[in-house]
């Protein structure tokens, strides 16, 4: 995952000293008192049965201070705000803005606030900076987990405090993963300003990266538990699942790791259906999450396939094909990319890279066409840099063929071996030139067939292969000729680390006054208006694709596969940014499918 960068600071003449933006999303309130289980109709959600997931590892740092959490930090947590469930596919009842179907979604207009109830953002441009102003939500408890640190807590209502006090930990705690990748972040603090209001002042370069790991990521807990049990990484102190007590729609029932994991239906969470015929009710509707560890996709295949898991994600186009066939009545939907990094370049160690028709060259003598039709069915997205396209994301993407693309653009895309040649002896490369290819391990059969059509026009690529955990170090140090890097996922817009300044996402060292002006202006302007910077980037990446200042590589899409009998489910990865399985507060099991399925 590529995290938030720290955005430049840059204000603009049109942008007024103070603007106060006002956000407030529909309420979405529950009751605390568990549902009575009746005889329904197929259409009406049915509370009972357990959803069975999987993931393929554990990050070392999924914990309370972690970026990115473990599945079960994740289902029995709650963040300020998360995606809005009603504006994807919502079972059928949604608005359809997305399909929450990618790793991760983070669109303003998409959020809903769960312990936030509505928040403003004040914008000082003369003091570059934005004050944003939370109003929490009264009314939400923390669960009753019958552990000792369930008892602790008692079931307390959440205040302010708790939030301020999670958000100032974030910030400024030593074993808080915010602070360890973002050192300057401690020189900010959030301030109570109101029995349930709190805010939080913060630099126009950091504010979209800033909110995104506050907001977004940070899940809250109650402060009594760390004072406790001790502010410690991974499965430890109060992280350890017996010490896990948190305003979520689930309970933490059991934890192993490496392994698997178990969470039971929270009866006094606060969130009701906001959509559908099951509208009001009581959320969630099943008892029980597992999650299992199974690192070997042929394992994974078959329980799903024998229906030992409900959901499966990650599964590639040709084991989507088989299970279609071997388990019928199974469901898919698209649920993202997978694909292989752009080759970026280090002028520095290889003079030829600095010309523009060189990477052009390089560019045209692979034939993506045939390589879609042979490798992905002809599915594949093959404009990838500096954003592969996301549905909710459509404003930032200007496919190969939009009318308003230009020619020399589209013609990256065609396959001209004997114009490669051409451009090269231009620029003074008549015999070709010989350079290394810094790449993964899983990425060897793919540019084995980009090295046969870069040898069509004289270039000797040779492939240097380097292991995942070196690759950041690698490229930080500029150690290569040209390197490969999957980055920036849609989600992370604005920070554009992949186009401007000195990092390693900036793997291919793109050094443009017309992308920094840009990146600059639509940073600022995605404060208050996102989808017109979206469209500002747009126009920008036409330049940044005539440059070729990558050679784009292919992403295919995998898929979501999942049992008839989950309902109210349509393929969601995770709704809003990297939270996981919290799609499951919404999904309901249609126990009397299930059982004639034999399951």
């Amino acid at each position: 995952m590529v995290l938030s960068t720290v955005l430049s600071a840059c204000g603009t003449s049109s942008t007024p000293t103070t603007t106060g933006v006002t956000t407030t999303p529909p309420k979405t309130t529950g009751a605390t008192t568990p549902p009575v289980t009746t005889a329904v109709s197929s259409d009406k959600p049915q509370y009972g049965g357990t959803v069975s997931l999987s993931v393929t590892s554990e990050s070392s740092r999924g914990d309370l201070f972690g970026l990115g959490h473990w599945a079960h930090i994740n289902l029995a947590f709650n963040r300020l705000w998360d995606g809005d469930w009603t504006k994807g596919p919502a079972g059928g009842y949604g608005t359809g803005e997305t399909d929450w179907g990618a790793g991760s979604t983070n669109i303003p207009s998409l959020h809903i606030g769960h312990i936030a109830e509505s928040w403003s953002l004040n914008v000082d441009s003369a003091k570059q900076q934005v004050t944003t102003v939370v109003n929490i939500r009264q009314g939400i408890h923390f669960a009753k987990t019958g552990t000792e640190a369930g008892r602790l807590v008692n079931g307390r209502e959440l205040t302010v405090d708790d939030v301020v006090y999670n958000e100032n930990e974030f910030l400024h705690n030593p074993a808080s993963f915010n602070l360890q990748l973002f050192a300057y972040i401690k020189d900010f603090q959030a301030v109570k300003t109101g029995p349930w209001q709190f805010s939080i002042t913060l630099p126009f370069y950091e504010h979209l990266g800033g909110i995104m790991r506050l907001f977004d990521n940070m899940v809250i807990f109650p402060p009594e538990l760390e004072q406790k049990y001790g502010a410690a990484t991974g499965n430890q102190g109060f992280n350890a699942w017996q010490n896990l007590v948190g305003t979520g729609p689930f309970m933490v029932q059991d934890y192993i790791a490496g392994s698997s994991s178990t969470v039971v239906r929270n009866p006094d969470y606060w969130m009701k259906n906001p959509i559908g015929p099951g509208k009001g009710d009581q959320l969630p509707y099943v008892d029980k999450v597992k999650t299992f560890v199974i690192p070997d996709e042929s394992t994974r295949l078959a329980a799903v396939r024998t229906g030992r898991l409900d959901q499966l994600l990650n599964v590639t186009m040709e084991a989507k094909d088989e299970l279609l066939k071997s388990a019928p009545g199974i469901k898919f939907a698209k649920a993202g990319w997978s694909g292989f990094g752009s080759i970026g370049f280090n002028a520095a160690q290889v003079k030829a890279f600095a010309d523009v028709n060189v990477r052009r060259a390089l560019h045209m003598s692979i034939d993506y066409s045939t390589i879609n039709k042979g490798q992905y069915q002809g599915l594949a997205d093959l404009e990838t840099w500096p954003y592969p396209y996301q549905k909710g994301y459509d404003d930032l993407y200007p496919a190969i063929d939009a009318p308003d693309m230009p020619a020399s653009v589209k013609e990256l895309w065609s396959y001209q071996p004997d114009k490669s040649k051409q451009l090269l002896k231009d620029a003074g490369y008549p015999n070709g030139f010989k350079f290394d290819l810094t790449l993964l391990q899983t990425e060897v059969d793919y540019y084995s067939i980009v090295k046969e059509y870069f040898s069509k026009i004289g270039v000797d690529m040779t492939l240097k292969i380097i292991d995942v955990g070196v690759q950041p170090g690698v490229l930080t140090a500029q150690q290569y000729q040209a390197a490969t890097l999957r980055v920036s996922p849609p989600s992370t817009y604005p920070e554009q680390a992949q186009f401007t300044g000195t990092n390693y996402i900036n793997h291919s060292m793109v050094k443009d006054p017309l992308a920094d002006k840009v990146a600059q202006e639509t940073r600022i302007q995605a404060i208050t208006d996102f989808n017109g910077a979206m469209k500002a980037t747009r126009e920008l990446t036409k330049h940044l694709l005539d440059q070729a200042y990558v050679i784009q590589a292919p992403y295919y899409p995998v898929y979501c596969m999942y049992q008839p009998y989950l309902k109210n489910y349509d393929g969601e990865q995770t709704v809003g940014y990297f939270s996981g399985p919290f799609w499951t507060q919404y999904v309901w099991v249609d126990q009397a499918m299930k059982k004639s399925m034999g399951r």
